[in-house]
């Protein structure tokens, strides 16, 4: 057992890159540590790296931009699916199965408005 925890310290103590086993780069460092280097913009930061890793911003934006899509196209879904999801779980929940599922979307509405339909959708959404 003490030569497994050596052997996952000595990987720690190269760095993150050696225990990953996946490159990480870094920026030249000209002697003020780390790898800082003065009056170097984030934008020129970033583009270094891209360098360095054999990708280009084009392929960067297109990751964003379907992450985006993605997040947006399951918000949209959720906000239009959970009213039904919602009483599903009501009906479940009360056992009252004769009314239907329609009466019982109608019957929250009426009472609690557009709120009750959307109660317990923030515990979803995280």
């Amino acid at each position: 057992r003490g030569s497994q925890a050596s052997a996952f310290a000595s990987d720690m103590s190269a760095g993150p890159a050696a225990y990953m086993h996946w490159p990480v780069p870094r920026p030249p460092s000209d002697g003020h540590g780390a790898g800082a280097q003065p009056g170097l913009s984030s934008q020129k930061k970033v583009q270094d790296v891209l360098k360095a890793t054999g990708k280009n911003m084009a392929s960067v934006y297109k990751s964003a931009e379907s992450f985006v899509q993605g997040a947006a196209g399951g918000a949209i879904g959720t906000a239009m699916l959970y009213p039904f999801e919602a009483t599903k779980m009501r009906m479940q929940a009360s056992g009252c199965k004769s009314l239907g599922f329609f009466p019982t979307l109608q019957n929250t509405a009426s009472t609690e408005g557009v709120v009750g339909l959307y109660k317990g959708i923030r515990q979803v959404v995280m």
